[in-house]
């Protein structure tokens, strides 16, 4: 399940110089707290969200080769996860 919620209120930290603090400080203004960013159980057991959208492998933003990356990334760090508990 992937989730992007958009920008929320914990999306922000550090220090920034003053121009980039300022666009922080709006983009603050327009987030929402993380744990209301979504109130819905997912419909399918494999999907995709952004900003509260579900998307799809048919959907025009949908980029396979950036799935497959992911996957074989995630599963690069499971095994070495599991590796590093034995």
């Amino acid at each position: 399940m992937l989730v992007n919620p958009g920008a929320v209120l914990t999306s922000f930290a550090g220090e920034y110089d003053a121009a980039t603090a300022a666009h922080v400080e709006r983009f603050r203004r327009c987030g929402r707290p993380a744990a209301r960013t979504s109130g819905r159980s997912p419909p399918a057991s494999v999907g995709a969200f952004v900003q509260g959208e579900q998307i799809g492998p048919d959907d025009q933003s949908f980029d396979g080769r950036a799935a497959a990356r992911l996957h074989d990334l995630t599963q690069k760090l499971v095994t070495q996860i599991d590796y590093m508990n034995k």
